[in-house]
């Protein structure tokens, strides 16, 4: 072919190479679905679409931080309710104990139920969470917090607030102070004991009923707290849900494809690639196979 010639037959070939490149494109979008396959498909929706992606991963990341606390809080109400249950139990034993129409055998045998409690008690205070750590230990969750020796309970965890944090600058804690509340309950406990024992009556009337109703209502003040996080909690999930879909339909209208449209972009670029092809085939008296291998 002379100079012109072969300027033209380039000059096609671009041609069909473009006309290819939107048929295939067209092809991608419709298998796909995605308006965006690469990032040159748009620059500035690529850009946005990442933003939104880094943004949803973070949210995500909040969410998996909101359901550790959720747990932790959890176990945490559920040793409550039962601690709720054995205190009200220790109140009747002083309110029976102080009764004058109880003899000493019935307060021996309150006594004994006592002493079951505290063992039970020295159990609540050394529960575990969901992750197996023990949840009133403060930071020392894998330290077993509570135990018994010669001169009553002893504490070896720590009283730091184990947080988590929930949203931007957002932190919440999912832990409860354990030393005050088990070892004045268990104190408590053992006072009604001796009194029990010794058949102190004013004492059982005039301390230990009025004791253990604090302790009563420092229970129900913290399952207060715990309910109130775990209330911030169900917010927090229902907010997260709602951003996390938020972004999700903010990126489905910057990355997915119109089908309808989409289709039809296909069967025209196809059109016009084919034209492309037959129009220098016939221009040049080639093959389509030859014109492609060439």
């Amino acid at each position: 072919m002379r100079i012109s010639s072969n300027f033209q037959y380039e000059s096609y070939k671009a041609q069909v190479a473009g006309a290819l490149e939107r048929y295939t494109e067209a092809q991608l979008q419709v298998s796909s679905g995605k308006r965006l396959n690469k990032p040159s498909d748009d620059p500035l929706g690529s850009g946005i679409l990442l933003s939104y992606s880094k943004l949803r991963a973070s949210i995500e990341q909040y969410g998996k931080n909101v359901s550790a606390a959720e747990g932790y809080l959890g176990f945490t109400e559920t040793a409550l309710g039962e601690l709720t249950t054995l205190t009200r139990r220790a109140y009747e034993f002083a309110v029976r104990g102080a009764n004058g129409a109880t003899d000493q055998a019935g307060r021996q045998g309150m006594v004994t139920e006592v002493e079951e409690i505290q063992r039970r008690l020295i159990d609540l205070g050394n529960s575990r969470g969901p992750q197996n750590q023990f949840i009133f230990a403060g930071h020392s969750t894998k330290t077993q917090p509570f135990a018994l020796g010669p001169s009553g309970i002893t504490f070896s965890g720590d009283n730091n607030a184990y947080t988590v944090e929930v949203g931007p600058n957002q932190v919440l804690t999912a832990n409860l102070p354990g030393e005050d509340l088990f070892t004045g309950l268990y104190n408590a406990l053992e006072s009604l004991k001796t009194n029990l024992q010794g058949g102190n009556l004013g004492a059982l009337s005039g301390q230990d009923i009025p004791e253990l109703q604090n302790q009563l209502d420092s229970i129900a003040q913290l399952r207060g707290v715990v309910g109130s996080r775990l209330n911030t909690i169900s917010n927090l999930k229902v907010e997260h849900t709602r951003r996390i879909d938020e972004l999700t339909a903010r990126s489905a209208d910057i990355e997915e494809v119109d089908m309808a449209d989409a289709v039809v972009k296909l069967r025209v670029a196809e059109t016009a690639y084919h034209a492309a092809l037959a129009t220098v085939s016939q221009g040049f008296g080639l093959s389509l196979i030859d014109f492609i291998q060439g």
